[in-house]
């Protein structure tokens, strides 16, 4: 099944193939292909809406565009792709939650979060000025001063839960309000040649947690295990293992504001 356009749906059950895709047309009935959309100048509209969404085992779902989804669900062998949009456009999730496999690229924005399978919260495919991002690569001088690039969260949680046996891993420009990874639950923060993080404004870690980059933190929980490794990337994107560096080259790759290691916790 494939959708585009301002359809609505109440209820919706998906164990087959089915492809949310954004508008072919534009407000003005010309070809949406030929338009890259600015969001702060467009009164874009929800494209296809979605009160309940329940993706089932061995069911494959992509969402592209600018959509509004109440609730999903990704049974376990269940797979879902929030893909990213070279004009920017993006969904909105007021309840997800993920068994399955779930991959997240572009500026989406999710209010709760919960999953218990494995989430992937990946870099944009996209630059803002709609070439692949995969293009562009920031050197050291950029690195200094991100602010100056105007770089847009990816991909906004307001409340993430990673449950027990869950895995969810971030890389690329993200933000999340609440961040919390219960016992035996796997969240990983990897780093990016481009030198892109996560801002995270509350994290509790109960389980495993590892960090590796420019990450951000302001208020961090620990009674779990939590890892905060060297970078991966030199400042140039290539691999750090290639170079030793000195004293003198040494930044902090990962920030920590106020980081609490509580009893049992290791760090």
């Amino acid at each position: 099944m494939n959708i585009s356009g301002l359809h609505k749906f109440d209820n919706f059950t998906n164990n087959g193939q089915t492809t949310v895709s954004p508008r072919t047309f534009n407000a003005d009935g010309t070809p949406a292909r030929m338009v890259l959309m600015d969001l702060d100048e467009i009164d874009l509209e929800d494209l296809a809406q979605f009160q309940n969404f329940s993706n089932q085992a061995g069911g494959n779902a992509s969402f592209q565009g600018t959509h509004s989804i109440k609730n999903i669900t990704n049974a376990k062998k269940g797979n879902v792709n929030f893909l990213d949009h070279k004009g920017g456009q993006f969904v909105t999730v007021a309840n997800a939650n993920n068994m399955g496999n779930m991959n997240v690229s572009g500026l989406h924005q999710f209010k709760n979060t919960q999953n218990s399978g494995n989430f992937v919260a990946a870099p944009r495919t996209f630059n803002a000025d709609g070439t692949p991002a995969s293009l562009m690569i920031l050197n050291e001088e950029d690195l200094e001063d991100l602010q100056e690039y105007d770089l847009e969260d990816l991909a906004s949680f307001q409340n993430f839960a990673n449950q027990a046996g869950g895995n969810a891993s971030f890389q690329g420009t993200h933000s999340i309000q609440n961040i919390t990874n219960a016992k035996k639950g796997n969240v990983r923060f990897l780093d990016h040649k481009g030198g892109q993080f996560v801002t995270v404004a509350n994290a509790n870690n109960m389980g495993n947690m590892n960090v590796s980059g420019l990450h951000q933190f302001k208020n961090t929980q620990n009674s779990g295990n939590f890892v905060a490794a060297p970078r991966t990337f030199n400042a140039d994107g290539t691999p750090a293992s290639l170079m030793v560096l000195d004293e003198e080259d040494l930044e902090n790759l990962a920030q920590f504001s106020n980081f609490g290691n509580q009893a049992g916790g290791n760090a």
